[in-house]
């Protein structure tokens, strides 16, 4: 009799813990996978993706959010920011870096130059590096204030492209035409007038060139700058020989231009016979200018 108790009572005890276990199992869930590994040292190890902040990590580690560091972070790889829309994002970085960094957008790299010695020649929107800063773009240098400052932009340069001049003038000034643009920065080149229209009111430099040939003898040629149809500046009469394989070079002096002035060269040649021309070479007869911004 006691036997049978004793066994009835040990169903019921199996039977409750069942119902215990049972009950346990259905409301707790256990994550399996979750770590795959863990040293002795306390280093834990992940074999997959983790996700923060997203059930579907696209990389080894994924935030979605925003995360904080503090303290150094080493990136041996490629660190890349995408573009949002139309929204540029930008890479911060310690200007005194012992390496790079590029980006197909824009990248600032701030440092104080105080006490900072470039060692290497620096170069932008230029492959080649030929002086202490090199750039084929415009540069602004800036004074202390941020304000003025001694920029030079190029502005154009024209030349005959190997067509001759003929009947300039030998006792006035005859206007030199240019019919090549090699260069024209900004659009201000009025080819079928042959002068430049400026867009700016600022200071600018401006430099001319002219071969003359003559039937006999030596050839005389004076350049002269006009602003608006009137002479401003004259070059020297230089000497340049009927063979023509001299050219008259004037660099004239900066000067101040309200917007929509005009500016031309004039020559005058001069052989003793009346037959004077400007030579349409390249190399001898063009015609160039230059801004200076502030």
């Amino acid at each position: 009799m006691k036997k049978q108790i004793r066994l009835c009572l040990n169903l019921l005890f199996l039977m409750a813990c069942g119902s215990v276990l049972a009950e346990i199992e259905t409301d707790i869930v256990i994550a399996t996978n979750m770590i795959r590994q863990t040293s002795a040292n306390g280093t834990n190890y992940f074999a997959g993706k983790v996700g923060v902040g997203t059930s579907e990590p696209a990389a080894k580690f994924h935030v979605v959010g925003n995360s904080q560091v503090d303290g150094a972070m080493t990136v041996t790889g490629a660190m890349k920011v995408p573009r949002q829309g139309d929204v540029s994002m930008g890479v911060y970085t310690n200007g005194e870096a012992v390496d790079g960094i590029s980006g197909g957008g824009g990248v600032t790299n701030h440092a104080s130059l105080n006490g900072l010695s470039w060692t290497n020649s620096g170069h932008t929107g230029t492959s080649g590096k030929y002086a202490g800063f090199d750039t084929s773009g415009n540069a602004a240098l800036l004074d202390g204030g941020g304000g003025g400052g001694v920029a030079i932009s190029n502005l154009f340069w024209v030349n005959k492209n190997n067509v001759n001049q003929g009947s300039a003038g030998d006792t006035v000034f005859s206007k030199i035409t240019f019919t090549n643009e090699v260069y024209d920065s900004f659009g201000w080149w009025d080819a079928p007038n042959s002068r430049l229209t400026v867009q700016k009111s600022a200071k600018y430099q401006f430099t001319a060139s002219a071969g003359g040939g003559g039937r006999y003898g030596s050839t005389y040629i004076c350049l002269s700058f006009c602003v608006n149809g009137q002479k401003k500046q004259v070059g020297p009469d230089t000497i340049t020989y009927s063979t023509g394989n001299r050219g008259n070079l004037v660099s004239f002096a900066p000067m101040d231009l309200a917007s929509n002035d005009y500016v031309e060269i004039y020559g005058i040649i001069n052989d003793s016979y009346s037959s004077g021309y400007i030579l349409g070479n390249v190399t001898n007869t063009w015609f160039a200018g230059w801004i200076y911004n502030q």
